[in-house]
Parts: structure tokens; C-alpha cells; sequence
């Protein structure tokens, strides 16, 4: 089981929003638990806490079950591009629904926040930032593939 921000990222990169890690400056990187002073374009996503919540019995229950917050953090030179890319990240991510990444299953991604804009780093950079709950599960039966539906 991934921490839930893995779990964002791969589903940010295979929607073609940005790239794990990129140095390009023609695209998006994402990054997990850190910015980077290069790019200028991110996608940072930090773990924020959650809440499991637990199965009447272990047997019939899966191994795991809770809901798991990220914060997703969008920078740029441009106000409006950090706008238009936030903007992006929250069509693919809010309500998304049974999808399975790696051996883990969300029932359900969402919007706990609208986009705010956060401030402008020391580069001079905008930076905006939205909050998501996702309520996921895992099972040693899951599937290991990567699918589901927005």
C-alpha cells in the first residue's frame, strides 16, 4: 500500500496532467511531500492525516479501510496558469469514484476545499492549493491494476 499522495500522483501523470519529477520546463512535474526550487512548474502533493475507520470483524472486512487527505500545492511564473493547472488537477481528481490504483481501492476522491490562492514563493512564483479526501481500501485479494472512472 502506497501513501495516498503516491496514489494521486500516478493518477495525476496517467491523466497526462504532469510528470513524477520532471526538470522540463515545457511541462508539469510533480512532486510528493517536497516543491523543488527547479522547475518553476509543480505539482506538489503532501499526505495531511485522515481517519480509519474500523471493521466490525478482520475476516470479512478489508485489511484496510479509512479516509486519507492530501493537499495538492500548483506553482507557476503566471498567476493564471497555476490557476488554469489547479483548475485541471481538481476536474480530474473531485469526485472521482471506484477506481483502483496499484492494490487499492477508492470508493470515492473529493474536494474538501476550493482552490486558494496561497501566496507567491521567493521567486516570485503563484501558488495555489486545494484539498482532497479519499476514501480507499485494501485487500491482499485486490487487483493489481489500474483503473476506474471519473
Amino acid at each position: 500500500m502506497n501513501p495516498c499522495s503516491v496514489d494521486i500522483k500516478n493518477i495525476l501523470e496517467a491523466a497526462g496532467i504532469g510528470v513524477f519529477a520532471s526538470t522540463s520546463s515545457s511541462e508539469y512535474g510533480i512532486y510528493i511531500g517536497q516543491g523543488a526550487d527547479k522547475p518553476d512548474n509543480i505539482i506538489a502533493v503532501f499526505d495531511t492525516g485522515g481517519s480509519p475507520i474500523n471493521p466490525i470483524s478482520k475476516d470479512t472486512a478489508p485489511e484496510y479501510i479509512g479516509t486519507d487527505n492530501v493537499q495538492i500545492k500548483v506553482r507557476s511564473n503566471s498567476y493564471q496558469d497555476a490557476w488554469r493547472k489547479a483548475r485541471e488537477v481538481e476536474e480530474e481528481l473531485d469526485r472521482k469514484i471506484n477506481i483502483t490504483v496499484g492494490n487499492v481501492f477508492y470508493n470515492v476522491i473529493y474536494r474538501t476545499t476550493t482552490m486558494v490562492f496561497d501566496s507567491y514563493d521567493e521567486q516570485n512564483r503563484a501558488v495555489w492549493r486545494q484539498n482532497y479526501s479519499a476514501l480507499r481500501q485494501i485487500s491482499s485479494s485486490s487487483s493489481s491494476s489500474s483503473s476506474g472512472s471519473s
